[in-house]
């Protein structure tokens, strides 16, 4: 029975479990391998920065040559990311490092909004309060810590989400599973 003439929509739905089991096992090996290779990884985020800020630094570039509202800004945007894109690639670790500053810098903020709201606000305080310190240390543990450090903490960020994302894969493709059974 092909699966485009197929009039119950669970069918076609469940039909590829299989292939996102394979999938989820795959993402969750890849995260362990993440979480056991933090310079491997640090490299791989570098170099994923890179091609990404090149890729869009060119596309500014040729959306900045064809529309005349937003010309000058697009190409100026897109050199500066064709830049920044090229010395990552020239300096993939730097580039992951720059990846976890980013993090560093975005717990800052995150804790003293945090911290403003918990003492602005009189419901949850305790929590904002709680969650504005935890930023505020995590952001000092990253932003202080060497460049090692700086890069296990991308690959334990990067391998938990990897892991996390492998399992709900896993949960899909059982889920499918049942559908297909019935």
């Amino acid at each position: 029975m092909s699966l485009q003439n197929s009039k119950n929509p669970s069918v076609a739905t469940s039909a590829g479990w299989g292939w996102i089991l394979v999938f989820g096992l795959c993402v969750i090996a890849l995260g362990i391998f993440a979480l056991a290779n933090p310079l491997t990884t640090g490299l791989a985020a570098g170099l994923l920065l890179g091609v990404t800020l090149t890729l869009y630094g060119i596309l500014a570039i040729i959306a900045g040559f064809s529309s005349r509202h937003v010309a000058g800004w697009s190409i100026a945007f897109g050199v500066l990311a064709t830049l920044a894109g090229i010395l990552t690639l020239l300096d993939p670790f730097g580039g992951a490092l720059s990846i976890v500053w980013l993090i560093g810098f975005w717990f800052v903020l995150a804790g003293v909004f945090q911290l403003v709201i918990g003492f602005r606000s009189p419901s949850d305080r305790t929590w904002h309060l709680l969650l504005g310190i935890l930023d505020l240390i995590l952001a000092a543990a990253i932003l202080f810590e060497g460049p090692l450090s700086a890069l296990a903490f991308l690959a334990v960020a990067v391998g938990i989400s990897l892991i996390v994302r492998g399992v709900f894969l896993l949960m899909l493709a059982f889920g499918l599973r049942r559908l297909a059974r019935g």
